[in-house]
């Protein structure tokens, strides 16, 4: 299985108390994840990997998509490695994550709005991620929000990858953007799905070729029917889209394929949308 657009984030194990990962052994660590997954029917509640990532029992090692899901493998630490992500700075990774309203979180907190997207770069860089806040994968903007409202209802799911040296945990979700198939033009669905995957308008231009002002008026043209002001409310918005579908679907009596198939996208989807921010952010 192959995605529209490259991964973007980039494995940083060889900064924590783990085994280093190789970039030539990725293509392997990520093949192996995905077949493993596709033969699992284990689930693991979304909040609870949050609960690890934060408290610093896992790591996360790589993040990467498939043509229908989204990936990230984490790896077991030593409770005296590390100490858990907490205080002002997990606060603020948080809030971005679930698309708050930067300037009341500045406010509630007590932070300039200049110092949010630098401790939420932290935030993620402390759970193993080299990743803006922009960029970030949207199985942690779930994880995040289903933590947020203590939601274990909301699962991936969940496989294990033994490696020579170490023994590695794929979590998966179906990606969020399938409900808009139908709903916009082909060039549009390819730009909804290099934003899910935290592709730049460079990136995107590049991949396509064509100019950034051609991407960024597609992004725009976008934005502005799906009513979201940035990415992460993109994401969000994707989800809650995603759950409504699978709801439409599931009134229906499902075939033998989807009974055999739908488990883990029906779980995943059976959370409400996370909460947006106030009414001027979206105008649902």
């Amino acid at each position: 299985m192959t995605s529209h657009c490259p991964a973007t984030t980039t494995p940083l194990a060889e900064q924590f108390a783990a085994p280093r990962i190789a970039n030539d052994a990725n293509p392997w660590l990520r093949q192996e994840a995905m077949a493993n997954d596709a033969a699992s029917c284990e689930e693991l509640p979304l909040a609870r990997l949050w609960l690890e990532l934060t408290g610093g029992s896992v790591k996360a090692v790589d993040t990467f998509f498939s043509e229908g899901r989204c990936f990230i493998v984490t790896i077991g630490v030593e409770k005296r490695s590390t100490r858990p992500l907490t205080g002002r700075r997990l606060a603020i990774l948080e809030s971005v994550l679930r698309a708050s309203a930067q300037k009341a979180v500045s406010y509630d907190l007590g932070v300039a709005a200049s110092t949010n997207a630098a401790n939420a770069r932290h935030g993620l860089h402390w759970i193993g991620l080299d990743s803006p806040p922009s960029r970030v994968s949207p199985l942690l903007i779930l994880a995040a929000s289903a933590a947020g409202e203590s939601d274990e209802s909301v699962a991936g799911k969940q496989s294990l990858v033994h490696g020579q040296d170490a023994t590695f945990r794929t979590v998966s979700v179906a990606r969020p953007e399938d409900a808009l198939s139908s709903q916009l033009p082909p060039a549009e669905m390819d730009i909804v799905r290099c934003l899910v995957e935290g592709y730049s308008h460079l990136g995107m231009a590049r991949l396509r070729d064509t100019s950034k002002r051609t991407i960024a008026n597609q992004i725009g043209s976008i934005f502005r029917r799906l009513r979201v002001t940035g990415r992460m409310q993109l994401i969000h918005r994707l989800f809650a889209l995603s759950r409504e579908s699978h709801s439409t679907r599931s009134a229906a009596p499902l075939g033998a394929s989807e009974r055999a198939g739908g488990l883990h996208r029906g779980r995943l989807m059976s959370a409400r949308p996370p909460r947006l921010g106030d009414a001027s952010e979206v105008l649902a």
